[in-house]
């Protein structure tokens, strides 16, 4: 959860400083990573690391929840779908 709030949080500050030709309402997120953005770097090591962590954290619910051999199995079946 704590990710979910540096993210978003992480968002937020990057809007306020695009400074004022940037609006939240006519401009996507993309264009906070566009070359020449002030701190795109700032987003990307945020992302990176929220999107890290959540991953971490879905593993562990993957395996208390099905086991090694489930998540296996499941790891398997997304490869298959994917191939």
């Amino acid at each position: 959860m704590a990710t979910h709030v540096v993210f978003v949080a992480a968002f937020l500050l990057a809007a306020s400083w695009q400074g004022p030709r940037y609006s939240v309402s006519a401009h996507s997120i993309s264009d906070m990573y566009a070359e020449g953005a002030p701190h795109a770097a700032f987003l990307m090591v945020v992302n990176t690391w929220c999107g890290a962590a959540g991953l971490d954290g879905l593993f562990e619910r993957l395996v208390a929840g099905f086991g090694a051999t489930g998540v296996i199995a499941l790891g398997a079946a997304v490869h298959r779908v994917c191939a």
